[in-house]
């Protein structure tokens, strides 16, 4: 949490990976979605794709519910719908939301579901307002997404990320 509040990109690489065609936490890039900035550091320098493709958000699902403004269907948790974000929450996050003011929005509603990224999305809402993180699957254009200890170590560094989570310890890149 300390080094995202610094807005660092850091990544993270926890039990198995997911099935599925999102990174839904496991295998996931992070960093705050506040910034627009750090959404195209992310892009373009980590991931190494286009500047205009946009990054998702995760967040708790009840954030999801306030920054939408509505009931936020329980397939979001997998990254798969679009919901407009309300106006007065683009701004905290404009580094998630489309040009069209919306965002492919993941939710966490239940601490099983993740309880690492839970955990860490509960501790910086409720002691610095942080309503989302940007979630993006863990490897650069054209590879696929890592699946080991070493590959995700590998990666971090070559994406120069401040720092790595592997099974839950923090490996930190940077000075």
């Amino acid at each position: 949490a300390n080094l995202l509040l610094q807005n660092k990109i850091i990544a993270v690489a926890n039990g198995f990976g997911e099935v599925g065609p999102r990174a839904l936490g496991n295998r996931s890039i992070l960093a705050l979605a506040n910034s627009k900035e750090l959404s195209q550091k992310v892009s373009m320098n980590c991931k190494n794709r286009e500047w205009y493709r946009p990054v998702a958000p995760i967040m708790l699902h009840e954030i999801a519910e306030k920054a939408t403004g509505k009931k936020v269907h329980h397939l979001s948790k997998y990254m798969l719908l679009d919901f407009k974000i309300l106006p007065e929450f683009q701004d905290k996050l404009q580094g998630v939301t489309h040009i069209n003011g919306t965002a492919r929005i993941q939710t966490l509603k239940y601490r099983k579901d993740n309880q690492f990224i839970f955990d860490l999305l509960k501790y910086l809402w409720k002691n610095h307002k942080i309503y989302a993180l940007i979630n993006t699957s863990f490897n650069k254009k054209g590879e696929p997404i890592v699946h080991t200890k070493e590959g995700a170590l590998k990666s971090a560094i070559k994406m120069n990320l401040a720092a790595v989570i592997i099974n839950y310890k923090l490996i930190k890149l940077e000075q």
